[in-house]
């Protein structure tokens, strides 16, 4: 099956409910840190899905008083999702563009056209005037670009339209404005004047950066041009966002000393699924083994192992830390677990049981021992560093279970899992043992965000193929884009300007 469009079903027995340790005092921030070391520990062990999630947070591991910013991760993860007001968004409009009659046995094969209102603002029920990037644009938005129902999924569209009703709504006053929308302007002046962002994840990033391509729309321009292939191409193509040339914002801004509108990327993604190459995992897994019997295989891949894209993270930071004109990066956004699955890795073995073949914890001691590399890596190439780089780890997500598609809208609460599928039920724990990698490092330009709360909420908010990609324009990507912007903006050192 295919694991990037195919149907993903019921998930595991986890909780992931979302708890942050809040505390003042130096002595326990110590004992914070080495809580975390001690859970990292009880999860390593535990094959017990539901017993172990109990405990994962995906906030960020540290007390709330260490982070340098007025809205934590924790304090914008605790909130809900309000209906946004008929003013702002008219919901009852839209549902009425193009009404589905389920009893009509023609209903599936019905062609829409747009009216001319329509026409004029195609994109308007996601809140977009409209998106740069033209890769597999319908998949992305759930629409034609007329603004018309996918003809795959017509019965979809109230679906739709409903998922990007919603806002995020902080309880926190400090961490509103974090959600508040920014304007393309000040986002895309901030991106060229203080460092572009370098996106590095799998085909949920992607559509991270997709959303990007609409956030920023007019002023960028996408890179390739994917209309002459159809909308589509190789999935470890890198994708870019550039300033477009014909934006009124050209003649405003002032251009950093060599930028060139032609060659500096202001939004790069790059396709990595499992963080590494295949050798340079490889070599991780062999080294868990060193004292392991014949049991082991020598490759976690193999012919038939799940297609996955990977680089290694030497050709993917060599990027990112390039200098003008190819590069003007100043964040590394990096998010991975849903390809850490037996299906990609079937040689991944267990260290205390190598006999039972591929297993889920086998895989998950795989990922515990990658992420510690990693992290090393990483922090290593940073330290030559003088122009203020940092990397965010970004909570990645497992899906929802069951019809996601008859959601009738976001969630109170987080809710259990009551089955496993895929790695779903591991995919918390992945989380926790990326955070507690980070920690050992203790390097203050590598940062966890667990902004994953928002989304555990939102089983009414996925992409129409399945149940875990995430709707675009569902408030999700838009939420993480708005956070990450306002953080860089609060650390800033000085305001960034524009010509009048």
């Amino acid at each position: 099956m295919d694991t990037e469009r195919g149907p993903f079903l019921v998930s595991p027995k986890t909780t992931l409910l979302l708890r942050s340790l809040r505390t003042n005092t130096r002595g326990i921030i110590t004992a914070t840190v080495v809580t975390t070391f001690l859970l990292s520990g009880l999860l390593y062990a535990s094959d017990a899905p539901r017993v172990a999630l109990r405990f994962v947070s995906s906030a960020y591991s540290n007390p709330q008083n260490t982070w340098p910013t007025e809205c934590s991760p924790d304090d914008f993860s605790d909130g809900a999702w309000e209906l946004k007001s008929p003013e702002s968004y008219p919901l009852e409009y839209f549902l009425s563009l193009y009404p589905f009659n389920a009893s009509d046995p023609n209903a599936m094969n019905q062609v829409n056209s747009p009216t001319p209102e329509v026409a004029r603002d195609p994109l308007a029920p996601l809140g977009f005037a409209g998106c740069a990037s033209g890769r597999e644009r319908t998949w992305h938005l759930g629409m034609h670009d007329d603004g018309t129902p996918d003809r795959n999924h017509p019965d979809l569209w109230e679906y739709v339209v409903r998922g990007a009703s919603y806002d995020w709504v902080p309880k926190s006053k400090s961490c509103r404005k974090y959600n508040e929308k920014v304007d393309p302007d000040d986002f895309v002046t901030m991106l060229v004047q203080r460092g572009g962002w370098f996106l590095v994840g799998d085909s949920v990033t992607e559509q991270h950066f997709f959303s990007m391509s609409c956030l920023l729309y007019p002023h960028v321009r996408a890179a390739p041009d994917y209309g002459p292939i159809g909308g589509s191409g190789p999935r470890d193509w890198p994708q870019h966002l550039y300033l477009n040339p014909t934006s009124p914002l050209v003649t405003q801004l002032e251009l950093p000393a060599g930028f060139d509108m032609d060659q500096t990327p202001l939004v790069t993604f790059r396709r990595v699924d499992l963080l590494f190459s295949q050798d340079e995992l490889d070599s991780v897994h062999r080294a868990m083994h060193s004292n392991a019997s014949g049991d082991v295989p020598i490759t976690l891949f193999g012919p038939g192992a799940s297609e996955s894209y990977n680089l290694s993270p030497k050709t993917y930071l060599e990027q990112f830390m390039q200098p003008l004109p190819r590069g003007n990066y100043r964040t590394l956004i990096v998010s991975t677990a849903g390809h850490w699955t037996t299906g990609s890795l079937p040689g991944a073995r267990d260290p205390e049981n190598t006999a039972a073949g591929a297993t889920n914890p086998g895989v998950y001691k795989t990922f515990v021992e990658a992420v510690k590399v990693w992290t090393s890596q990483v922090s290593s190439a940073l330290s030559s560093d003088t122009k203020g780089r940092h990397v965010l780890i970004r909570a990645y997500l497992p899906g929802h279970e069951y019809d996601c598609h008859h959601a009738p809208g976001p969630l109170a609460a987080v809710r259990p899992f009551s089955q496993e599928w895929y790695n779903w039920s591991w995919i918390g724990r992945m989380n926790e043992a990326f955070k507690a990698a980070i920690a050992n490092q203790a390097n203050s330009k590598i940062t966890f965000l667990g902004l994953d709360r928002m989304a555990l909420l939102r089983p009414d908010a996925h992409a129409l193929s399945d149940c875990l990609h995430i709707q675009v324009g569902a408030g999700i990507f838009e939420g993480w884009s708005r956070y990450i912007w306002h953080l860089a903006d609060d650390m800033g050192r000085s305001r960034f300007d524009r010509r009048s």
